[in-house]
C-alpha cells in the first residue's frame, strides 16, 4: 500500500495526462475489488443483485451467472457472514434438510458446530442433509421440512418451483449484512404429499 501511495503521488505530481488516466484506471481497478462499480465492466458484463448491492457476473461472458464470478472481487466474502446468520437461525440437526441450487454445492456442504451453529470442519460437527430440489422431490418419503437457501449468483426459480410441487412455503426470510442479502425459504410438506 505504501509503494502504491508513493507511486500515485509521483505520477500525479508530473501533471501528465497519461499518468492521470493511468491513476484513474488503477483507482477503478482497486475499487472493483470491493464494489462492482466500474462502468466499463458494467456495460460489458452486466450485474446481478446481491441484496441491495450488485456484482458482475464475470464467470460467463454471455451474461449467465454461476459460482465462477465470485473469485473476481472480494464482495463474495459477505456470503460467509450471511451463511453463518442463516445457520444460526435454522439451528440444523442431523435431521435438518437444506437445499440450494444444484451447482452451488461446491464447498457448501459443511458440518455445523452444535453449540454455535457456525459452519465447521471440526470433529463432532452436526451434518445436516444437503439435497438438491430434484433429489428431494424424487424421494418416496420426502422430509417434512426443507430449508432452501437462494444464493443470488444462481437462477433459483426452477428449484423453487420444483419444491413447490410437494411443499407449501411456510416462510421466507432475507438475511442481510451491509446491504448484501440472501433469501431463505422454509418449506413444509403438503398434507396430501
Amino acid at each position: 500500500m505504501l509503494l502504491f501511495a508513493a507511486s500515485a503521488v509521483h505520477l500525479l505530481s508530473r501533471g501528465n495526462l497519461a499518468n492521470h488516466l493511468l491513476m484513474v484506471a488503477l483507482l477503478l481497478q482497486t475499487a472493483s475489488l470491493f464494489y462492482s462499480a466500474d462502468p466499463l465492466s458494467r456495460a460489458m458484463f452486466g450485474t446481478f443483485s446481491f441484496g441491495e448491492r450488485t456484482m458482475y457476473p464475470l464467470g460467463k461472458v454471455d451474461g449467465g451467472i454461476g459460482r465462477d464470478q465470485l473469485v473476481y472481487n472480494l464482495q463474495h466474502l459477505e456470503l460467509a457472514t450471511i451463511q453463518d446468520a442463516i445457520f444460526a437461525h435454522i439451528r440444523p440437526t442431523p435431521e435438518t434438510t437444506i437445499s440450494t441450487h444444484r451447482d452451488a454445492w461446491f464447498g457448501f456442504n459443511d458440518g455445523v458446530d452444535p453449540a454455535t451453529f457456525r459452519r465447521t470442519l471440526a470433529a463432532g460437527a452436526v451434518m445436516p442433509h444437503y439435497l438438491a430440489a430434484g433429489d428431494i422431490i424424487s424421494l418416496p418419503h420426502p422430509p417434512r421440512e426443507v430449508w432452501y437457501i437462494e444464493y443470488p449468483n444462481f437462477v433459483n426459480e426452477h428449484e423453487l418451483s420444483t419444491l413447490r410441487e410437494r411443499y407449501d412455503t411456510a416462510h421466507v426470510w432475507e438475511f442481510r449484512d451491509g446491504g448484501y442479502g440472501i433469501r431463505v425459504h422454509q418449506f413444509r410438506l403438503k398434507p396430501q404429499a
